[in-house]
């Protein structure tokens, strides 16, 4: 099952950095596209290693793959790993579009009541907090703006 994962976030990887590239402006430094393409080219790196690790050690076999889906509490984690995926893909295909603070803010109101299963004060206050921290902390500690 790995593999499946690993070819999916790989070629995620891969379509979320050709997007990042339209993005890219000059500064190069502080356009909006970089943080995307830094992301997503570490997702691919990583997800190339290990897909060629586990093709070298030999992994895969139909009957593996099979019991492994068979188990319950496989399946569970499978549901919530597709969910993380799909959340992390969505926040970096929108952060160049809707800005960074926007991105963060709905990316931390989902993952935070669907994930972390947080009331919904709890949820608007830390993402709130942190969609408003991270910009100040780029701009005064790193002197970068985050459109």
């Amino acid at each position: 099952m790995s593999f499946v994962v690993q070819s999916i976030i790989l070629i995620a990887g891969l379509l979320i950095a050709v997007q990042s590239i339209y993005y890219l402006r000059e500064p190069i430094v502080t356009s909006p596209g970089i943080l995307p393409l830094v992301v997503a080219m570490a997702i691919v790196v990583i997800s190339g290693i290990l897909l060629v690790f586990d093709f070298l050690g030999g992994r895969y076999s139909i009957k593996h793959g099979y019991q492994w889906l068979t188990s319950a509490a496989n399946r569970a984690k499978i549901g919530r790993i597709s969910g993380w995926l799909g959340l992390a893909s969505a926040y970096a295909i929108t952060t160049p579009q809707i800005g960074f603070t926007w991105a963060t803010l709905a990316f931390l109101i989902i993952a935070l009541k669907i994930f972390a299963g947080l009331n919904w004060v709890r949820t608007m206050i830390y993402a709130a907090l942190v969609a408003t921290i991270v910009p100040l902390i780029f701009h005064y500690v790193f002197s970068a703006i985050i459109p």
